[in-house]
């Protein structure tokens, strides 16, 4: 009985020994998922900072103020040729008023700018001279069309009169002024 008993024993701790090594804790894994508003607010969000990355590499025109230009313009180096160059661009209006006192250009009796090339007593660009011409023209006829909107009783022809009367007296002393009878004289003032 004792064998037996023993037996009994060594047969229940061998199953409990052999009951032991297949049970087992399964294993646990834990992922963290944030929601993209807490991604966000972490400051985590992988589109937008590649955005940044990608606006950071791209070239572009560096922005320099105005008095740092004006201080610039009396140094020399790539800041000082900007300030230079950046000064001596000129409006058109002032182009074109140049223009007229060199007789280069002339109001014409129809209210157009005209090229007089052989008149002109200054060296200019003919190309830039032609884009300021044409591009005032465009805008003459523009203010003609919208000034004949506002008064459709009165024809093309008279507004283009009336407009040319008010831009005569502004325009600069000396210009050349194409007369009714086809003539060409300075503007006395």
């Amino acid at each position: 009985m004792k064998k037996q008993i023993l037996l009994e024993s060594g047969l229940v701790v061998l199953l409990l020994v052999l009951a032991v090594g297949c049970i087992s804790a399964p294993q646990v894994v834990l992922l963290d998922h944030k929601t993209a508003l807490e991604v966000q607010a972490a400051g985590e969000f992988y589109a937008l900072e590649g955005e940044l990355l990608q606006a950071g590499m791209q070239a572009r025109a560096e922005d320099i103020p105005g008095s740092k230009l004006q201080d610039a313009g009396k140094k020399k180096g790539p800041l000082g040729q900007l300030a230079q160059l950046s000064s001596s661009v000129v409006s058109d209006a002032v182009l074109v008023d140049e223009l007229l006192r060199a007789h280069c250009i002339g109001e014409a009796s129809d209210g157009l700018l005209v090229l007089r090339p052989d008149d002109c007593r200054m060296d200019v660009d003919a190309s830039e001279q032609t884009r300021v011409l044409e591009r005032q023209n465009l805008h003459r006829r523009q203010l003609w069309r919208s000034l004949g909107q506002l008064e459709p009783k009165a024809g093309q022809a008279e507004v283009k009169k009336a407009w040319r009367v008010r831009n005569l007296q502004r325009s600069v002393c000396g210009a050349l002024v194409q007369q009714e009878d086809g003539k060409w004289e300075a503007k006395k003032c």
